[in-house]
């Protein structure tokens, strides 16, 4: 009898152990969308600067969300709520985008333009993805141009191409000056000529 009940017992650890799991992750799926707005039940809810969005699924929640038509986006370094974007900037995949000044470029105009993104704010390579500079330098939370030493992208012109091939495979990244060792690459980076 006893090993009967001890059984029952794993049943019911195990059972609640899902439940457990499960509502940890519909908390995480909850928390993810508190990221870009908050959940709500009705526009009254949202805060100023933000749009009720209802939610088109069981699956979905209603949620406030930064009012994009009126310049504002998620402010990413604070963790909360809006911040409108600069005079000039415009708004790509939910961030503020500096126009690009082409530095190079002739008195007709005429050059290759600047690289898109340079700089911007990310936690991850995905918050890069709509720009040129398509990488994320996680440590500095700024986005770079990469793979830059086989030609494939070009460098700002305030920007060094450093080679890292050595470390890993075909990787290089365009670094600003702050980010140099003097004129060096750091972490053994070869630079690269233009």
């Amino acid at each position: 009898m006893k090993s009967i009940n001890y059984r029952r017992g794993s049943a019911r650890r195990a059972a609640a152990s899902i439940d457990s799991v499960l509502a940890r992750a519909i908390a995480l799926a909850i928390f993810s969308l508190g990221g870009a707005g908050c959940v709500a039940e009705s526009d009254e809810a949202c805060d100023a600067h933000q749009v009720y969005k209802a939610g088109g699924t069981i699956l979905e929640y209603a949620v406030c969300v930064c009012d994009e038509s009126q310049g504002y986006v998620f402010d990413e370094p604070s963790g909360h709520g809006c911040k409108r974007c600069t005079e000039g900037q415009t708004i790509v995949a939910g961030k503020c985008v500096s126009p690009v000044v082409d530095a190079g470029a002739d008195q007709d105009g005429s050059s290759a333009s600047e690289p898109t993104g340079v700089g911007e704010y990310c936690d991850t390579t995905a918050d890069c993805a709509a720009f040129d500079a398509t990488y994320c330098a996680v440590a500095k939370h700024t986005c770079l141009v990469e793979k830059c030493a086989a030609g494939e992208h070009t460098c700002s012109s305030s920007s060094t191409c450093c080679d890292y091939s050595a470390l890993k495979a075909g990787f290089s990244l365009c670094l600003p000056p702050d980010q140099l060792n003097g004129d060096a690459c750091p972490m053994g980076g070869m630079k690269v000529e233009p």
